[in-house]
């Protein structure tokens, strides 16, 4: 199945990509303000992001049951939390499923 993934334009990792990945294998990279379709295998279970050395990630994101006229959405949020703008905690980048 294709879903359509897209990444708002944030101040947090605005210069960097974000990769990809379901179920813990690398899928695709996209850019701040880029719109993309991957394909997901039928047993896929969970999406995720990492950013930089890969240990920085975002939340996991369940697309089990995902269907036409879903999408990803990929949008950073705005935190006090110094640890969190360093990645040593999960970025300010979270993914969340919306209707089209």
């Amino acid at each position: 199945m294709n879903i359509n993934v897209s990444r708002s334009k944030f101040l947090y990792g605005r210069f960097r990509k974000l990769k990809l990945y379901l179920d813990d294998e690398y899928s695709s990279e996209i850019k701040a303000g880029e719109s993309i379709v991957i394909d997901i295998p039928p047993n896929a279970k969970n999406i995720h992001g990492k950013m930089d050395w890969d240990w920085r990630t975002t939340n996991v994101l369940s697309i089990e049951n995902i269907g036409e006229g879903e999408q990803i959405a990929i949008e950073g949020h705005l935190t006090l939390n110094s640890f969190r703008w360093l990645g040593f905690l999960s970025i300010p980048i979270r993914l969340k499923r919306e209707m089209i």
